[in-house]
């Protein structure tokens, strides 16, 4: 495998240093890292040249708390989600760390399958790993990004729909609420809202109080196939 060192370097975080090994025995010395600084971040299995469940050290997870956004390398970065995930699933860093690293991290992200999966991420971490306590400040703080990011994407685009999908997915405030309504009512430019948005919409606003019966049987009329009265 290799492993990276990563620096941050005014709005990039930037790799240093790699180096490949073979890891022999309990432990395997790097020597070729004898005298560097501490890094940054530091990436073991950088490049995902093995299969291996990696760990980051303390100083690497304050850094992908605040700037892992900033690591312009797209595989790089997929290594940081699916170890920070696999970190937080053996409960090693709480749900508030992956938050933290997620919210992080969305701005920089122009994969969709990468936006797609943590967007049911997320959810799972506000649902099944965080304290009951934090949950409600959660959904609201992941949706106040979600928001922003949902502004600022393309017009018409795979992450413009994935962005509304999942900001009515999570969202959580009256203000938030609002926006979705008017999601739905194509405020938005270039979100395309066709029949399975809709319904996802609608179904949000239901979930928060904000749909009566009348709008959910007009969509059913709308929509009178399988699909439309299964979501009904």
């Amino acid at each position: 495998m290799a492993v990276g060192l990563y620096d941050l370097d005014g709005s990039v975080l930037k790799l240093r240093k790699s180096v490949e090994l073979d890891v022999q025995g309990e432990r395997t010395a790097i020597n070729e890292f004898a005298g560097e600084s501490t890094a940054d971040l530091m990436l073991i299995n950088d490049r995902d040249l093995s299969y291996a469940k990696i760990r980051f050290d303390e100083r690497s997870i304050v850094t992908l708390k605040s700037h892992l956004g900033k690591l312009s390398d797209n595989l790089s970065r997929a290594l940081c989600w699916s170890a920070t995930w696999d970190m937080l699933r053996d409960a090693e860093i709480s749900a508030t760390d992956f938050v933290d690293i997620a919210i992080a991290g969305l701005s920089g992200e122009d994969d969709i399958t990468t936006v797609t999966a943590l967007g049911n991420q997320l959810l799972v971490v506000i649902e099944l790993y965080a304290s009951p306590k934090n949950r409600d400040a959660l959904r609201a703080r992941i949706a106040e990004t979600l928001s922003a990011l949902l502004d600022k994407a393309a017009p018409g685009s795979d992450l413009q729909l994935q962005f509304a999908k999942s900001f009515a997915t999570l969202a959580h405030t009256p203000a938030q609420a609002n926006r979705i309504r008017e999601l739905l009512d194509g405020k938005l430019a270039g979100l395309v809202v066709d029949t399975d948005l809709r319904w996802h919409l609608l179904i949000s606003l239901v979930e928060r109080g904000q749909a009566t019966q009348s709008e959910v049987d007009a969509e059913l009329k709308r929509d009178n196939t399988l699909t439309g009265q299964l979501a009904h």
